[in-house]
């Protein structure tokens, strides 16, 4: 009786394994679907929270904020100027997916591609977007603007509008050279959220 139990013990102990495996921890992969299969992986590590910028939340004077002050959402975070008509689309269709998953779990971060204007010109040439809720920023100097460019955009692609998705921990974890409806495109949104809750 005792060798028949050790049997099947033996037998079913495999099947068990198997089936406590299919509640594995997701990873990161089993979002790359979809348009996601595109998005780029940066070289190497980088962390947004490393970058000095001049912005100003609505209602405020602007200033020199750093970006970990955003940490524990995800951001997008995206370039733009006045003549960039893709660019400027490509920020009214972030911001839709930020209006859509709400700005406590997603932050849209639209970087003026100008670092030498006043940034009073920055906010006038932002009011083309006609929104309330927009985190409007400027890159601090020379030497920012061309590592946030240079270092995360041209390496892996130079296409525009380039778009950086961020994890809450502040790490830049894929960049998108796509321009696309993002709040209506499901497998992005899926990406997103699992993000903001931290689980890849």
């Amino acid at each position: 009786m005792f060798r028949q139990f050790m049997l099947l013990s033996t037998l079913c102990l495999p099947i068990f394994w198997a089936a406590s495996g299919a509640a594995k921890t997701p990873s990161i992969d089993d979002y790359r679907v979809g348009v996601v299969r595109y998005f780029f992986e940066p070289m190497g590590n980088f962390n947004s929270g490393d970058m000095l910028v001049r912005m100003a939340e609505p209602g405020e004077r602007s200033r020199v904020a750093n970006l970990s002050e955003k940490r524990g959402k995800v951001l997008m975070l995206t370039f733009w100027n006045r003549t960039c008509q893709l660019c400027r689309r490509n920020v009214r269709k972030l911001h839709a997916l930020q209006e859509k998953l709400g700005k406590d779990k997603l932050e849209v971060i639209a970087v003026h591609g100008a670092f030498d204007k006043p940034f009073a010109r920055v906010e006038t040439e932002a009011e083309q977007f006609k929104v309330t809720d927009l985190t409007i920023v400027q890159a601090r100097g020379r030497q920012l603007w061309q590592e946030m460019q240079n270092r995360i955009q041209f390496e892996l692609s130079s296409n525009y509008p380039p778009t950086w998705i961020i994890d809450t921990k502040g790490d830049v974890r894929f960049l998108s050279d796509l321009a696309m409806d993002w709040a209506n495109t499901p497998e992005v949104v899926a990406l997103v959220e699992a993000l903001a809750r931290g689980e890849v």
